[in-house]
């Protein structure tokens, strides 16, 4: 059975780097993009299941695009909200959780951001890996912030 295309919407067409970034999706048949929805429209998509994600934030404040993506869409109860940067080389795909969103999570919501990350990489056809990394090796910093990730 052939896997479907995810759609995305990329809103922010007048930028030169997202027309690039749509051509490159399109080429590499790594999604559909949606390209003629405002951001806001893109949102409301998502939400009604009629697109399976929206990347934005190159032309406007992350706290805007985080904003009203919550606003629109919210958070499952119990959950926590985190965000994936996905950078594709030549023969890999990787996968960065959460580094525009969370400022200092818990050892908690560390977890939880992993937990999501798995499950966003898992709907996409990926096989997760998962790797908690951090300035200190083998035990090297006894800073509460290295002390979280080996928790």
């Amino acid at each position: 059975m052939k896997q479907r295309l995810p759609i995305l919407s990329l809103p922010e067409q007048t930028d030169s780097r997202v027309k690039k970034a749509t051509k490159i999706i399109e080429q590499q048949k790594i999604a559909l993009v949606e390209k003629n929805l405002s951001f806001e429209e893109a949102i409301k998509s998502l939400k009604q299941g009629k697109i399976q994600g929206v990347i934005a934030g190159a032309t406007w404040p992350s706290s805007k695009t985080f904003s009203l993506a919550l606003k629109e869409i919210g958070v499952k109860k119990g959950r926590w909200a985190s965000t994936v940067f996905l950078m594709k080389l030549k023969n890999k795909t990787y996968f960065f959780a959460d580094c525009a969103l969370n400022i200092e999570p818990n050892e908690e919501q560390l977890a939880q951001i992993a937990i999501n990350t798995a499950e966003f990489v898992k709907q996409i056809g990926f096989t997760p890996k998962i790797a908690m990394l951090s300035y200190s090796t083998k035990g090297s910093s006894n800073h509460s912030s290295a002390i979280k990730i080996r928790n």
